[in-house]
Order: structure tokens, then sequence, then C-alpha cells
């Protein structure tokens, strides 16, 4: 992308000098390249940047209600019995 700093420092108002603009193009430059870079598709990008420990979506049984309550402090009517968020005594 071609741009002039002297036309946007005039825009801007800035006078600045000779150095000043070679560092700021420079960092001009680098910014609107990162900037093209993130407006390219990212899906490929992303798919190789997955990790290979995924596994498939298998059906399976699940534990037993009994099995699942059976270390729980409390429960009542197969349920496990905490403490409410705000206020007020344990609930279902």
């Amino acid at each position: 992308m071609e741009f002039s700093i002297t036309e946007i420092a005039q825009l801007a108002n800035l006078r600045l000098t000779k150095e000043e603009e070679a560092a700021l193009a420079v960092d001009l430059e680098s910014f609107l390249s990162l900037a093209a870079q993130m407006r390219e598709p990212e899906e490929a990008a992303r798919r190789a940047e997955l990790p290979s420990v995924l596994r498939q979506d298998r059906e399976q049984s699940s534990l037993p209600q009994e099995e699942a309550l059976q270390n729980a402090p409390e429960t009542r009517d197969g349920c496990f019995v905490l403490p409410r968020a705000i206020g007020g005594e344990s609930h279902a």
C-alpha cells in the first residue's frame, strides 16, 4: 500500500523531522502489513494449530445415579442438595 508520511503528518498537523518521518514510515508499513494479514482467510491456519489429541465423540453408558450420588454429603429425591447461592437454606 502506498502512502506518504509527509502528507499524513500535514493532515494531522504534525511537524516531523526527516528521521521521525523515516521511523514512522517503517512503523506504518509494518502495521499495514499486519492488518493485511489479518484480512486473509484464517481457517486453514486454525486447522493446522489444532492439537492432535482430539478424539472422536462416541456414545457410552453413563454413571448409574446411585453411584454418582454415593459420596454426596446430602441428597434428596435422587438429586444433590446444595446450599443456595444467595441466602436461604439448602435446596434440591
